[in-house]
């Protein structure tokens, strides 16, 4: 059993497993403050919108972030947490509509255990040089 992580105020995580598929995803959900960043790495990346994550990017940061399985078929689950924000009216507005900017990422079997640990660790840190308190609101992204 794998230990829970608690997260700092304001972030919010669902997850989803689905055992007879073999994979799973799992959604953060900043506080609309939370700036975002991240690093591509490898020869055949899993993303889609990674470019949100550029700090060249115009885009005022993510909606939400997502980890999933099932290769590439994975990123597919990113339209359900789009269309999950746009019912909420969640997103970057734009002079035409409300956008949710959703960032997916792929993570296989050996990348995801070594990426949960990092999780862990970096919430870990970021939580306690926020001065946070460790129990964090581990709310479901559900509704």
């Amino acid at each position: 059993m794998s230990e829970a992580l608690a997260l700092p105020p304001g972030f919010r995580a669902g997850h989803f497993t689905d055992r007879e598929g073999a994979t799973g995803c799992t959604v953060v959900l900043p506080p609309a403050s939370c700036v975002a960043a991240g690093e591509v790495r490898g020869g055949g990346p899993g993303t889609r919108e990674s470019d949100l994550l550029s700090p060249a990017s115009h885009a005022p940061g993510v909606q939400a972030l997502l980890l999933t399985g099932g290769s590439a078929f994975g990123l597919h689950a990113a339209d359900g947490v789009a269309s999950w924000l746009a019912e909420r009216e969640l997103g970057h507005q734009t002079p035409v509509a409300n956008v949710p900017l959703v960032d997916p990422f792929v993570l296989e079997a050996v990348a995801a255990e070594a990426a949960a640990a990092a999780i862990r660790d970096g919430v870990r840190q970021a939580t306690s040089l926020a001065g946070c308190p460790s129990a964090g609101d581990r709310s479901a992204a559900n509704e």
